[in-house]
């Protein structure tokens, strides 16, 4: 493993960050998860992914990369968000399974 993979990774989704803040206006607009999953699918995942058919990905390198997806897609969710219970301060997240087939899209 190249340390130059991780550092990629990691330029990419701190770039990405900064560019998916578009998010709020989509979801500001009360598009529907599915068409945020699109948009994300077709814009966001290109610039995450921009050069990596040359990545070795590590067991932390591909929680990273799932991590992120995971999170973007809870923010496109409208039904399967994550929670918190005001009374004890805890979140309850949903199943990653739910939350992707609500916005279209698969890890």
């Amino acid at each position: 493993m190249d340390d130059t993979d991780t550092q990629a990774i990691r330029d990419n989704l701190s770039k990405e960050r900064k560019v998916w803040k578009i998010h709020r206006l989509l979801r500001g607009e009360n598009m529907n998860p599915r068409v945020c999953g699109m948009f994300f699918k077709a814009f966001v995942q290109a610039v995450i992914l921009y050069r990596s058919e040359n990545w070795v990905l590590t067991d932390s390198a591909l929680r990273c990369l799932e991590g992120f997806y995971y999170r973007a897609a809870c923010r496109m969710a409208r039904e399967n968000r994550p929670k918190k219970n005001c009374q004890t301060g805890e979140w309850t997240y949903p199943a990653r399974k739910d939350v992707f087939e609500e916005v279209g899209c698969t890890l």
